[in-house]
């Protein structure tokens, strides 16, 4: 597996006079991060003078793609473990889906145990340190995970037709 660095890309965010928000993203034809900054600019100057909606900020990324595409044997990502963590606000949860878990992440792979995560495997641990004070991630309102409270296997609808599809 190797990644490799594709385009650039600037997520513009607008609002209207209804406080209605939306997003452009764009790719860029910058080759550099430092031509990709240099060149928001220029975009943020242009789109001023077309739009009546406030920009309320940008961010530039570069997206990573699989160079070696291989279609998994046994995957469906309809089928979710999902996460409910404990915030460091005892007051909060957050929580976090792993699309076709694998079954060594489950308490059994047969029976009704076969639906719940095994909250002291070792991967499901190395996980929640990603979302720990210290780690690598915030949850979605920045927030820091304090523990697991559980997990589950969740069947999501099959959004095959809305999806990029590879192959």
């Amino acid at each position: 597996m190797a990644f490799v660095a594709t385009n650039w890309f600037m997520t513009v965010t607008f609002m209207d006079s209804g406080r209605n928000i939306t997003t452009r993203r764009l790719e860029m034809q910058a080759v550099t991060h430092g031509a990709a900054l240099t060149d928001a600019l220029t975009v943020l100057t242009k789109l001023t003078l077309v739009t009546d909606a406030e920009i309320l900020g940008y961010s530039i990324s570069q997206d990573f793609n699989e160079d070696t595409v291989a279609v998994p044997a046994n995957a469906e990502i309809e089928n979710t473990a999902l996460l409910t963590m404990q915030l460091t606000n005892p007051a909060k949860s957050g929580s976090f889906s792993i699309p076709a878990p694998q079954a060594t992440i489950f308490l059994d792979t047969t029976g009704v145990n076969r639906n719940y995560v095994d909250l002291s495997a070792s991967q499901i641990t190395d996980i929640l340190a990603l979302f720990a004070s210290g780690g690598q991630l915030y949850t979605s309102d920045g927030e820091n995970a304090a523990g697991l409270k559980n997990g589950r296997r969740v069947h999501r609808r099959s959004s095959r037709n809305r999806s990029q599809r590879i192959g």
